[in-house]
């Protein structure tokens, strides 16, 4: 009788330190690059773009009623980082899908991650996003802020195209799967 109840005491604790296990987020994606980039709106708002990797390379550029206009780069630092890659990782960002809007001062935004499982491209109006995506664009955004920028004297490439549109209101490719 007693060495069934120590069984089932065993079987009792091993499944539980097992559910306990499967419920821990496992999520082993590694963030490589980020990108975001926003055309002007109709409320003025700045066209910009921002590439920041693992290895901490800071491209920036800054067009139409942006603060810096030009393209400069930088170094960025270790912690903002991993403040920002912390913060995408809590985020359901690999679920969003790109989002179309009727109202004009919308501002458009392009975002894509570069992860250990492969790349995500969203595009979608600031509006539409998740709050703590909202904060974590606005940071990026904002970073020139937080960088000691250089001027580029050639004009440095980015993967995403938002920065680039004169309109408030791009044109939406098909979407990206």
């Amino acid at each position: 009788m007693k060495t069934s109840k120590y069984i089932g005491l065993v079987i009792d604790f091993t499944l539980g330190c097992l559910l306990l296990l499967l419920s821990c987020n496992t999520n082993t994606t590694k963030i490589f690059k980020i990108n975001i980039a926003s055309s002007v709106s109709h409320s003025r708002l700045p066209a910009q773009a921002v590439q920041i990797d693992s290895a901490l390379h800071y491209q920036y550029f800054g067009g139409e009623f942006s603060e810096h206009k030009g393209y400069y780069y930088g170094k960025y630092d270790i912690k903002g980082w991993k403040e920002i890659v912390k913060a995408f990782n809590k985020v359901n960002w690999d679920k969003l899908q790109n989002a179309r809007s009727e109202n004009f001062e919308d501002w458009p935004i392009e975002i894509i991650i570069h992860t250990s499982e492969g790349k995500k491209h969203i595009r979608t109006y600031y509006e539409h996003l998740p709050l703590e995506l909202k904060k974590i664009s606005k940071q990026l955004l904002e970073s020139p802020k937080q960088v000691k920028l250089v001027k580029s004297p050639v004009k440095l490439d980015f993967e995403t195209k938002y920065q680039d549109l004169n309109s408030g209101q791009p044109k939406f490719p098909p979407a990206i799967k």
